[in-house]
């Protein structure tokens, strides 16, 4: 699967639920299932692959940064979408927090 439409799947859907266009838990579970993806393709998928084949050392490291960003930055979105639209007490300036700091 390409990584560029799940990044669009993983982008638009959690905007369409931020929005109100679908509803909220759809836009997080669609949005979550892409990133999901996104990580097993960067980490066991064809993109992993093609790296492990690589005798570039250089780009091996920049791969493996890469593997952080999205893994660990990415989470941010996720986390702040959960706690400003999914939970109880949801917050939009607890969003903005959890995003802008």
């Amino acid at each position: 699967m390409e990584i560029t439409c799940l990044f669009f799947d993983y982008v638009v859907s959690g905007y369409l639920g931020e929005a109100n266009f679908i509803d909220v838990t759809l836009g997080f579970v669609v949005g979550m299932i892409a990133w999901l993806l996104i990580i097993y393709e960067i980490f066991k998928g064809e993109a992993s692959k093609i790296n492990a084949g690589s005798a570039n050392e250089a780009c091996q490291k920049a791969f493996n940064a890469l593997r952080l960003i999205v893994t660990i930055g990415w989470a941010i979105y996720p986390i702040g979408y959960f706690w400003g639209y999914l939970l109880e007490s949801a917050n939009v300036n607890a969003v903005n927090i959890i995003y802008n700091y």
